[in-house]
């Protein structure tokens, strides 16, 4: 599925296509070798993302302009390889796809990190259903036939405008006309 502009009547513009370009890219150059990276997609829901049960989630908040969850997700048998002994060594593993998915200029915040395994640790991602200008976009990374990781950003829903808070009709400049991703 090609990643389009969603119908967001009340949250910023999105720019898909430069979302999809930057999972791309990171999934393209992800740590571990042999592996083929897939399309990086519009996910309705979080039901692929996790290569197993038991794979390890990393979690990163971002966006000082729009608020969003960088992720990587690592089927527990690939971390072995990528030199993990345990789940607890994982951010040292991923930290330069994480910073590459968060993007120059922007921090991530380590301290509200989420780190664990299965779906437990992915729960509260958004998707596009989620609400206005909520939207994930990931990529799975193969090895062979089989899906080993994940790459993604899911971009927080916007608050909906109150037209009776004059503070909060006016636009947040700090977003910019593409959502400030790019």
């Amino acid at each position: 599925m090609t990643p389009s502009a969603p119908a967001i009547a009340d949250g910023p513009a999105i720019a898909l296509d430069a979302l999809a370009q930057l999972v791309t890219t990171v999934a393209e150059d992800f740590p571990a070798a042999g592996l083929q990276p897939g399309p990086a997609d519009v996910q309705e829901t979080l039901d692929e993302l996790l290569p197993g049960a038991d794979a390890g989630v990393y979690v990163v908040p971002a966006g000082s302009g729009l608020p969003r969850d960088v992720f990587v997700i690592v089927a527990s048998s690939l971390l072995t390889t990528m030199g993990a002994a345990s789940i607890d060594a994982m951010p040292g593993v991923v930290e330069r796809v994480i910073n590459e998915l968060v993007g120059d200029g922007d921090i991530p915040d380590l301290a509200a990190a989420r780190l664990g395994a299965g779906l437990d640790t992915v729960d509260g991602l958004s998707v596009s259903s989620d609400g206005p200008g909520a939207v994930m976009v990931a990529a799975g990374l193969f090895a062979g036939a089989d899906h080993v990781a994940t790459v993604g950003v899911a971009v927080r829903p916007v608050a909906p405008i109150d037209a009776a808070d004059p503070v909060a009709a006016e636009p947040d400049a700090s977003v910019g006309p593409t959502g400030g991703l790019v």
